[in-house]
């Protein structure tokens, strides 16, 4: 990421900021839901090939309320790294 100091317009003094992979890096409790939405889709897509609609429609219910948990989580456009400059 390159950051500008100075006014607009202006092109100061310039910097190059590096983002850690710790900073970015999904929690366990996320890769959790992700990979719980994953498997309930799985689900639903064996329930819609078997013909079994009952169990298509709990792996969709599944899948739709862990990807509504990630949402709330994470919100819509996801994760963001704080971006803070020098004092």
């Amino acid at each position: 990421m390159k950051v500008d100091f100075g006014p607009p317009g202006y092109r100061g003094v310039t910097q190059l900021v590096a983002i850690g992979d710790t900073e970015l890096e999904a929690g366990a409790s996320e890769r959790v839901v992700r990979q719980g939405a994953y498997v309930a889709a799985g689900v639903a897509f064996v329930g819609w090939i078997a013909g079994m609609p009952r169990v298509r429609y709990l792996g969709a219910g599944a899948a739709l309320g862990l990807l509504g948990v990630r949402l709330l989580t994470t919100g819509i456009s996801g994760r963001r790294v704080e971006i803070t400059q020098p004092k």
